[in-house]
């Protein structure tokens, strides 16, 4: 109770300018032990926590005790979508022709629980959205099994999505899958203790009505995303709160779009010594 207050007083102090609130909850996708270890972790702290597993016998005495601590437990479903922005996700999940529609702050995906189950849902969702974007750089199923661990963290742990992708880790040990929940619910709980969400002072800006729709920078960026206006016209978006303002979009836009307002001293040297040695290339010819 106490935790849960703490959770709201930190929701109800007044955010920066260009803030968005980030919803105290979050979807865990998964049933193992590292799942259950880290939903218990994040309940405890005052967050509210629904967990999607597989039913096992292994497993159901301690997704009992979960919901002995308020922990909400959903079956696996048919399918899931993810739609929403940082912060403020809505989960749907596909029940034949039911859907359960929940909000939440956070999603943290177990990969390896993602092919179990009587319906895999590696294949059947997140076809669309920030997550597809995601899952779509991280490959097929195949190539997730041997992902090292970095390049999700990098991936996930900029603490701006809100999405945490857990790649199998090859842990077999009891102990150190509890190990390894508990280091994930630190790194939901850290994006979680937030409570708000603001802009980058380097994030960059896209003109929708100079962009050109080719696709170039979102191929660059999982962050950034195609969109179409009322007329049909195909445009580049970035949420700013997710930009991480590296600038790596800027050189792959053709029509020069993509500006960005501030720049950290690391880019300006990179963009002189690119200004240098093309100027180098012209004088020799």
């Amino acid at each position: 109770m106490i935790s849960a207050g703490v959770v709201r007083a930190r929701l109800a102090t007044q955010m920066p300018p260009g803030g968005k609130s980030i919803l105290p909850s979050v979807l865990i996708i998964g049933g193992g032990l590292v799942d259950i270890t880290a939903a218990g972790a994040l309940t405890s702290r005052g967050y509210q926590v629904e967990l999607v597993a597989t039913q096992s016998s292994e497993q159901n005495q301690l997704l009992e005790q979960l919901q002995e601590k308020d922990v909400i437990v959903k079956t696996w479903p048919d399918a899931l979508q993810l739609e929403g922005s940082p912060g403020d996700y809505e989960v749907m999940l596909e029940y034949g022709s039911q859907v359960d529609r929940i909000p939440t702050g956070a999603v943290l995906v177990n990969m390896e629980e993602l092919n179990k189950g009587a319906s895999p849902l590696l294949n059947t969702t997140f076809n669309s959205g920030l997550l597809g974007r995601i899952m779509a750089r991280t490959g097929s199923s195949g190539y997730l099994s041997g992902v090292g661990d970095d390049l999700l963290r990098e991936i996930t742990i900029k603490e701006t999505g809100g999405i945490f992708l857990v790649p199998p880790d090859g842990a077999e040990l009891p102990e150190d899958q509890v190990l390894h929940g508990l280091a994930v619910a630190a790194r939901v709980s850290t994006y979680l203790d937030q409570a708000s969400l603001s802009p980058r002072v380097m994030a960059v800006d896209i003109d929708s009505k100079l962009c050109r729709g080719c696709g170039d920078c979102a191929d660059i960026c999982p962050y950034i995303e195609m969109r179409k206006n009322a007329n049909g016209t195909v445009y580049a978006y970035i949420d700013k709160t997710l930009c991480l303002g590296c600038g790596a979009c800027i050189a792959s836009c053709p029509a020069g779009a993509i500006t960005q307002p501030l720049q950290s001293d690391k880019q300006i040297v990179h963009t002189l010594r690119s200004m240098l040695r093309r100027g180098q290339v012209l004088s020799e010819v």
